[in-house]
């Protein structure tokens, strides 16, 4: 992990610049000395340092000209100068021969690279690691890196952005076994989950509460209903909670915030995982999640998951959860123009939780009837089922520079075919 700290001596006037300096080497690359790329579009920061570790060249840069700018993705063999062009073309960046065989990527107002190398001002801290794991947003183990799909600014790091938005990992969701996106958003300070019935989750949030989810930075109205329930989570890539008004968003504000879960995508780096747990009450899954390039077909990348889990009861002794995913995805990205495409289809036999009673008031006092644990009401198999196949394409189109601005078209299509038997007493 590389951190560049202000200095004491950047407050009193003295000009900084930020180097970022790939790790140590025994012999020091050259521009055109050429690379296997294999980075997914984001931050402009994190992919000038992840160039710099690979081909072992001092690539240096203020913070200021890397804040809120998104490099396109690498893929194949190139030169890192190649890399360099391609990633700074339409960010109104250039780069400038630097000291010792390395570069520095300025602002491009035709000024030289001694004036641009001066002046720089204070340098502001900067965490940045190529060590993501393959992840699009930049995460690093319980780090979140970029903001996510929550306020649709793709490759704004969190840190840059004024509102409060707190990220669970997937790191997170490995290492704790969490077996769905509601589970998830416990870890996050400052939000309750309830019910409002058997099955739609609930969220306290800042003390309002709110059932208002989106899945992919998209409204997810079928989230908030027993027939189309929330996606399994060998899907579930992190999930994001923001806190504070979001009508800029949504239209319609919710005081206390909002809660999006994203789903995992078609990926450059390879994949090969399969995930087995077993808990409680006979609770078992196995899962395999696939991805990675398609060979001999240039830019086109792919993602497989496949899941299934079973028990005989849930904790309230109601009988028989399960559920089942399936779901390819594809996507061709040249780094200028951008097309996904997948299905998913998941299946659901969900269970209602415990309840505790309230019986009439007796003396002038109510107390609560206490229900022991597996104590099922009306009948043991009370099950909420329910059966979804989507179909979902997104579309990127960057146009680069226009008028000073970094002009990119997106577009996102969903198509949910869901049913759903509810309270059967079969």
């Amino acid at each position: 992990m590389i951190k560049v700290w202000g200095h004491s001596a950047c407050r009193a006037g003295l000009p900084v610049l930020a180097a970022l300096v790939a790790s140590v080497t025994p012999v020091q690359a050259g521009l055109d000395t050429t690379i296997e790329f294999n980075m997914p579009a984001g931050d402009l920061a994190r992919t000038l340092v992840a160039i710099s570790r690979q081909g072992g060249v001092m690539i240096s840069f203020p913070p200021e000209v890397a804040t809120g700018r998104r490099a396109a993705a690498l893929q194949g063999s190139l030169t890192v100068r190649e890399a360099l062009t391609r990633v700074l073309a339409g960010t109104g960046l250039r780069m400038v021969p630097g000291v010792g065989g390395g570069v520095t990527v300025v602002a491009d107002t035709g000024a030289s690279s001694s004036a641009a190398a001066t002046g720089l001002g204070d340098v502001a801290a900067i965490d940045v690691t190529d060590e993501s794991g393959g992840s699009r947003f930049g995460d690093v183990g319980f780090q979140a890196g970029d903001v996510g799909d929550t306020l649709r600014l793709a490759g704004a790091a969190a840190k840059e952005i004024p509102l409060s938005i707190n990220t669970v990992t997937s790191e997170v969701i490995r290492s704790q076994g969490i077996t769905t996106a509601t589970d998830a958003v416990r870890n996050v300070s400052g939000v309750a989950i309830g019910s409002s019935n058997g099955q739609v989750p609930t969220f306290t949030i800042r003390g309002f509460q709110t059932s208002n989810v989106t899945v992919n930075g998209q409204g997810a109205a079928g989230f908030n209903n027993i027939v189309s329930p929330q996606p399994p989570i060998d899907e579930v890539e992190r999930v994001e909670v923001l806190k504070g008004a979001t009508s800029i968003l949504l239209g319609t504000s919710t005081n206390g915030g909002a809660v999006n879960i994203t789903t995992k995508q078609p990926t450059s780096v390879e994949i090969r995982d399969m995930i087995v747990r077993y808990g409680s009450f006979n609770y078992k899954t196995v899962a395999f999640d696939f991805g990675g390039p398609i060979t001999y077909a240039e830019n086109l990348n792919y993602r497989f998951i496949m899941s299934g889990n079973q028990a005989d009861t849930n904790y309230a002794g109601y009988r028989d959860p399960y559920e089942y995913l399936v779901s390819p995805a594809i996507r061709w990205d040249d780094g200028t123009t951008m097309f996904q495409a997948g299905i998913r289809y998941y299946k659901q036999n969900r269970l209602p939780p415990q309840y505790t009673l309230i019986p009439e008031e007796s003396g002038g006092i109510r107390r609560p009837l206490r229900i022991p644990l597996g104590t099922t009401q009306v009948n043991p198999r009370l099950h909420f089922l329910s059966e979804t196949i989507e179909v979902l394409s997104n579309q990127t189109y960057r146009f680069g520079d226009i008028l000073g601005f970094d002009a990119t078209f997106n577009n996102m299509f969903l198509y949910r075919n869901a049913s759903g038997n509810i309270n059967n007493f079969s």
